[in-house]
């Protein structure tokens, strides 16, 4: 009877512990799932436009930096006034600068059109009687239009630009381009256009290509010289080229060979 209290005690300490702890456990209730942390989903940042005027900056740079050039003119309203009755309409030629180039000039008189080849080599210029269409040394004064002046003209025209305004991307040829808009001076353009007005402002148009930074093409509308109509447009195109073009004195009194 002795033995047998101690291990009766033990049993109900035991029970008791167990009991204890299953009750505990039930009140506790059923393990809760954490509930996961929401992150709200970044904003991508906008890519910011450059700016304007570095696009131009840059274009300047490329285009004095380039001395073989591919070049056009046309209008698309109106023409350029050369003299009494006779007018520019297009014009294009290939340069090796600073002092070779070659230009084809299509001319209007009285509903004709009329073609003119120049050629400037160093400090001789030539260019074809319009008449037989032979050769001819000139003063280099008496070209019309000045294309050893191209990249200075031009590079002076996108300096004195204002009132920039990026427009966005287009596509030229292909080739994605910032679309630009200003206003320019006329005067910046008075030694590759004889007679353009020293004191005005042009409505100016851009197109510089994304990847090279090069000037692919420029828009004038309003008037640039004296007697220009006041919705006239020009067109201007410039292309780098990888190899300097073939330029060479013509003999003089022989008839130019057509393009």
């Amino acid at each position: 009877m002795t033995n047998r209290v101690p291990a009766l005690a033990v049993f109900l300490s035991a029970f008791l512990t167990i009991a204890l702890a299953a009750s505990l456990l039930g009140c506790a209730g059923p393990t809760a799932t954490p509930i996961p942390t929401l992150r709200p989903t970044p904003t991508p940042t906008p890519t910011p436009l450059p700016d304007p005027s570095s696009i131009l900056v840059r274009a300047a740079d490329q285009l004095t930096s380039d001395p073989y050039l591919e070049f056009d003119l046309e209008h698309s309203v109106g023409s350029t006034p050369l003299a009494t009755g006779l007018n520019l309409a297009a014009a294009e030629g290939v340069a090796n600068l600073p002092d070779r180039f070659r230009l084809v000039l299509d001319m209007e008189a009285s509903g004709t059109v009329l073609r003119l080849d120049v050629i400037v080599v160093g400090e001789q210029a030539f260019m074809t009687n319009l008449f037989s269409g032979a050769w001819e040394t000139v003063l280099k004064e008496q070209i019309p239009f000045r294309f050893d002046f191209v990249t200075e003209s031009v590079s002076n025209l996108l300096a004195g630009m204002d009132d920039l305004t990026l427009l966005g991307d287009w596509e030229l040829e292909g080739q994605p381009t910032y679309f630009i808009r200003g206003a320019g001076p006329t005067g910046a353009l008075t030694q590759l256009i004889p007679g353009a007005l020293p004191d005005s402002t042009i409505r100016v148009e851009l197109w510089v290509n994304k990847a090279d930074g090069r000037l692919r093409q420029v828009q004038l509308t309003g008037p640039l010289v004296a007697g220009d109509l006041p919705d006239t447009v020009r067109v201007v195109r410039l292309k780098a080229l990888e190899r300097a073009p073939k330029i060479e004195a013509p003999e003089v009194g022989a008839v130019a060979e057509e393009n």
